[in-house]
């Protein structure tokens, strides 16, 4: 069987095709540096929450006010050569109540951040700031909180609550999600 003079010309041409198939195979299927690039390619939304306004009386006094807490944020997909032991002890949390966060924050979401630990105080926050460094995946996000300094007028001022079930199935417009604040009852 001879081969003609086209078919010889086809056979370069042939042969590198089917090369550069097989390599752009192993790249996509079995090559992880590009998926890696990927998802360090994406976009992360991070939500600022609005400072709310402060209430003060008719003599001026504040009646209600902001502070800032700190809520640590986790990233599943991003955690790289995580020390659970020291990560326990620098954040002053429980190896099971941290492996319980960090399950629940990987069902939520792989990719998407998810609080691990809620309500640090700017004390607690100034004591393991320096050990945030260490550990990539884990962030800091700073929130607001109303304080009531005085202990009157309960009825009046009312107070906020996290948005229930029903409040999110009412909200046609999405502006709100789980575990935000709402103001329940009185002026907030």
């Amino acid at each position: 069987m001879s081969l003609s003079r086209s078919q010889i010309i086809q056979l370069p041409f042939i042969f590198t095709g089917i090369i550069f198939l097989i390599k752009l195979f192993f790249i996509q299927v079995f090559n992880t540096e590009y998926r890696i690039a990927a998802e360090k390619n994406m976009v992360q939304v991070i939500d600022e929450y609005p400072y709310r306004g402060i209430i003060y009386d008719r003599n001026n006094q504040i009646l209600v006010h902001n502070n800032p807490i700190y809520d640590l944020i986790v990233i599943p997909s991003t955690i790289k050569n995580l020390d659970t032991l020291s990560f326990c002890k620098a954040f002053n949390i429980s190896e099971s109540d941290f492996i319980i966060a960090l399950n629940k924050a990987k069902r939520y979401s792989p990719i998407r951040p998810s609080v691990l630990i809620k309500n640090i105080n700017h004390i607690e926050l100034a004591s393991i700031q320096d050990n945030l460094a260490d550990y990539i995946g884990f962030y800091i996000k700073a929130r607001m909180v109303r304080k009531y300094p005085t202990k009157m007028l309960a009825n009046t001022l009312g107070y906020l609550g996290e948005i229930n079930s029903t409040q999110l199935l009412v909200d046609t417009l999405n502006y709100y999600k789980p575990g935000d604040l709402v103001g329940i009852s009185g002026l907030e």
